[in-house]
């Protein structure tokens, strides 16, 4: 094929998929970060030229200290030849391109840049930052009150972004209420903050890709909107939203369901959601945590991606375990834990326990599929693992992985 020797079964493969693509047209959607439920999705393109049609700030905002913070972790970066990457992972759908700003979740058009839409809430990043100047006094610090590094900078829970096509899928942080502003009168104060992990958690939202609310957002709305100026008509509102659980990062498309991870009552479960309404199908139950969110300050930014392919969902719990489930109905197939040492014991010290963190916090790594082998990368291990898919059992002996970051696909046998 193509002047190469091929195994038969390989050849059949690149055969079948020109033959497809002569006759369909492409596909360019990116709905997930690296596109598809294997994590492994490739497209024909060409190198980009360095001439940008249209750019967005991301960290947009007018005022002085959270800018300043920014830019001294990022001068701190580059002075200690450390990476400046953060989680903020952008999928496109159609003729959109969908991120997260300081404002919130941006919809703009592909060849234009006009913004398409805007889904704005309390927990937006501005919102935190407006209230936050307003109760603070001016020579609080960030790190205290809104950590930015792990609010914006390293949060994959909230960087990362899925879509089935019909809506784009988030998590929206939920912040506790703060006190009233108070008078200073000359007696110290006490500074208001915003937890990581807030007390009312998080949610995850449901936003129409096309932008248009629901008919019961539309007649509740309706009066407001015929005098609304043209931001305002760009707005957005979810379709639907689940609270009460703690969403570890968007969900993962897979055929007519999406799959969360979440956490409630210290036991870490998989959602399978209907994703027109909103409603659970079915939860299960893959791990138990010793220690739960709100007061675990390794888990509180990490996200739990998953990856699919063949009916298995290879879920993540950042806890040194892969679970394996059933797509169709949650069974439990296996579990693979890639710690070192004797797992009860560092399960019962894990109070006194830091566990050691490899790679920028800034890059994320998910689980990624190629035939019958997922391959991982986790932050809290040094080598990187290759199981079989079925069964769970390692295929790799111990591959270190060097000053790797993350697996970023499986191109011709070669793991990149």
């Amino acid at each position: 094929v193509s002047g190469r020797t091929l195994p038969l079964e390989q050849a059949l493969q690149i055969l079948d998929t020109s033959l497809a693509g002569t006759s369909s047209p492409k596909k360019t959607d990116w709905l997930i970060s690296q596109g598809n439920a294997k994590r492994n999705q490739s497209v024909d393109a060409s190198l980009p030229y360095l001439n940008p049609v249209w750019s967005h700030p991301v960290g947009l905002t007018n005022k002085d200290r959270p800018l300043e913070t920014l830019r001294n972790w990022e001068t701190k970066q580059f002075r200690e030849n450390l990476s400046t990457a953060v989680v903020n992972q952008p999928i496109a759908a159609g003729d959109l391109v969908i991120y997260r700003d300081f404002k919130g979740i941006r919809a703009v058009d592909l060849n234009s840049g006009e913004t398409s839409w805007l889904f704005q809430s309390a927990g937006s990043l501005s919102q935190l930052i407006d209230q936050l100047e307003e109760h603070t006094p001016s020579h609080s610090t960030y790190s205290q009150n809104l950590p930015l590094e792990k609010f914006y900078n390293y949060n994959s829970i909230y960087g990362s972004l899925s879509s089935n096509g019909r809506f784009v899928f988030a998590i929206d942080y939920l912040p506790d209420t703060l006190p009233p502003a108070q008078i200073n009168m000359g007696l110290r104060r006490s500074t208001s903050h915003f937890s990581l992990v807030s007390q009312k958690g998080n949610r995850l939202v449901a936003l129409p890709l096309n932008g248009k609310p629901t008919v019961a957002s539309q007649n509740a709305s309706h009066s407001a909107s015929s005098a609304a100026n043209k931001t305002a008509a760009t707005q957005t509102k979810p379709a639907w939203s689940i609270e009460g659980y703690y969403f570890l990062g968007a969900p993962l498309p897979v055929g007519n369901y999406i799959y969360a991870i979440a956490e409630h009552h210290s036991q870490l479960s998989v959602l399978c959601i209907n994703p027109q309404n909103g409603a659970i199908h079915w939860k299960q139950g893959i791990a138990f945590v010793n220690q739960p969110i709100f007061t675990d300050r390794t888990r509180s930014y990490m996200h739990c991606p998953m990856t699919s392919s063949q009916g298995v969902l290879i879920c993540t719990t950042q806890m040194d375990t892969l679970v394996a489930i059933d797509a169709t109905n949650g069974d439990l197939l296996w579990n693979y834990y890639y710690g070192d040492g004797d797992q009860y014991r560092r399960i019962s010290q894990k109070r006194y326990y830091r566990p050691v963190a490899f790679g920028h916090p800034g890059l994320s790594s998910a689980p990624l599929i190629d035939q019958h082998r997922v391959f991982y990368l986790p932050t809290g291990s040094p080598y990187i693992h290759c199981v079989d898919i079925n069964t769970g059992l390692p295929l790799w002996e111990e591959v270190h992985r060097e000053d790797a970051e993350y697996i970023a696909a499986v191109v011709d046998e070669t793991v990149l």
